[in-house]
């Protein structure tokens, strides 16, 4: 074909040749491109760029390459880039000599982050900048980066399908009931007939109960405490109003007062029940343990739950595998659905009067709770330890005396993490695990966190959109080197390069 062009500027040159901004005239008139140029003795290596390039010609994100041609020059299309510097505007190393990056990569360095990123920036180039290829996070695992996505803002309606939708702007999704409503409930007369005690402690107890009026058939679970001692009931269900359209904490229809033979005046909340028990019946009926692969669908669940509690301004403080309730399937998931309960200990952030020390169940405690410190960041180390607990099938920590766990906190020590876990799932729980609450993620990062997510398909056509959706199994995308030949590669290789510093240093050349 009889090309013809008219160059109008330089855009770049190198080895390789040189790039001209180019206008054509001939076959079509007036179509710009970026013309990429070699000798013909020395095009190999841009023909086989163009070989390549004519790979992706329906990626919307790898430059589109038009075809080459022979003339006086030889020509094709490229385009390359430097994304590091595009957030400080130098480049990575404050070096560019070749021996002196040999030394820095085979010390194990990595080029500085920015101080000034933000937590998920930060955490994002440093999965980038692992020495381990076969550690180093995958294209396709940072896609899923909570760094690259948006806020979570979970669906409104109780109906509505249990995975989270991505938007900008947070909204207040649960103004909760109105108190007219409450105090009209409280008036009605309510009478039930109780199955069987479905548990108890020091609260009082709770029945598994069927209502006869006004209503009859309907069955709940009946929390109930003495009067002279339902302030803590009472104030739980005032926080579970907050919650009713919230699909993964317990729903509360209400509490009234009633009069019994034996206890005297008795207030009584009721609960939608939960046929399928705790999480830790849960546990029981898969043998002790939940598969990795169901575990990440259940973390899920109660991560969705703690995002609405915590943008409420709530903290539970007593997450554990018994007060996260187990109900039937739903969306065809075929996985049973888990909701959080039992808010006896919840507190209001900067309104709720905290106590020194831990109130909640002790292997599951913070290093900041101890303290009497208490933000979300106090559940989410919780959530680390219900994980551990489903994967492993045993409690968090090899002990269960508070003075053992206080000392074993303040050390800076942290829940084992397990060795079979994957990597992502490995890298959630150390996210979890942090022990500065201020740097620990939260629950609206962490259900960004790509262990939750599929494995994300980019759209193969052209003039699809370029966003990912997300699907499939996690999988690890780089066998790279075994770590023994990176350990021998640097023996072999320190020595040399030593003596090049020493010998740059005496300016011996």
């Amino acid at each position: 074909m009889d090309v013809k062009v008219v160059k109008i500027k330089v855009l770049g040159e190198g080895c390789f040749g040189v790039v001209h901004l180019v206008k054509t005239i001939v076959p079509v008139y007036n179509k710009v491109y970026a013309m990429k140029s070699a000798d013909e003795g020395h095009s190999s290596s841009l023909r086989k760029e163009e070989e390549i390039l004519q790979q992706f010609v329906d990626s919307p994100n790898i430059v589109r390459c038009h075809g080459g041609f022979t003339s006086v020059e030889w020509f094709t299309t490229c385009l390359l880039s430097m994304p590091r510097k595009m957030i400080t505007g130098r480049l990575p190393w404050d070096t560019c000599d070749p021996n002196d990056l040999m030394f820095k990569l085979f010390s194990g360095e990595s080029p500085n982050i920015l101080e000034d990123m933000s937590i998920l920036g930060k955490d994002f180039l440093q999965k980038c900048f692992v020495t381990d290829p076969n550690q180093r996070w995958s294209a396709s695992m940072l896609l899923r980066h909570p760094y690259l996505l948006p806020e979570p803002v979970l669906q409104q309606s109780c109906n509505a399908s249990r995975s989270s939708t991505y938007s900008g702007e947070e909204k207040v999704l649960h103004p909760g009931l109105a108190q007219e409503g409450k105090e009209k409930a409280e008036r009605m007369n309510v009478r039930v007939v109780k199955i069987k005690v479905l548990g108890e402690g020091c609260f009082g107890i709770v029945h598994l109960v069927k209502t006869i009026a006004p209503v009859y058939n309907k069955v709940y679970a009946m929390k109930s405490a003495d009067e002279d001692r339902s302030s803590s009931l009472r104030k739980e269900e005032e926080i579970l109003q907050q919650f009713v359209d919230s699909p993964n904490v317990v729903r509360c229809h209400g509490g009234f007062t009633s009069v019994e033979r034996e206890r005297g005046v008795v207030y009584n909340m009721f609960m939608e029940y939960a046929s399928e028990g705790s999480l830790l019946n849960l546990m029981s009926k898969n043998g002790g343990r939940i598969p990795e692969r169901d575990a990440k669908c259940y973390t899920r669940m109660i991560l969705e739950g703690l995002f609405d509690i915590h943008r409420k301004g709530f903290v539970h403080c007593d997450l554990k595998p018994g007060n996260i309730l187990v109900f039937p399937p739903r969306d065809g998931t075929g996985l049973a659905s888990l909701k959080i309960g039992d808010f006896g200990l919840a507190k209001q952030v900067g309104v709720s009067k905290v106590k020194y020390g831990f109130q909640g169940s002790v292997p599951y405690m913070s290093p900041e709770s101890i303290l009497g410190d208490v933000t979300g960041a106090l559940d989410v180390w919780s959530l680390g330890c219900v994980v551990v607990e489903m994967i492993t099938g045993r409690l968090p920590w090899d002990t269960c005396d508070p003075n053992d766990l206080m000392f074993k906190l303040f050390s800076g020590e942290s829940p084992n993490i397990p060795e079979d876990m994957s990597i992502l799932g490995k890298d959630f729980l150390q996210k979890c695990f942090v022990s500065d609450p201020n740097q620990r993620w939260s629950a609206s990062m962490l259900l960004r966190h790509p262990y939750l997510l599929g494995e994300p398909v980019v759209q193969q056509s052209y003039k699809a959109s370029g966003s990912s959706t997300y699907c499939g199994e996690e999988k690890v995308f780089h066998p790279g080197l075994a770590q023994g030949r990176i350990q021998q590669s640097f023996t072999r290789n320190r020595k040399y390069l030593e003596e090049l510093q020493l010998r740059k240093k005496m300016g011996i050349p």
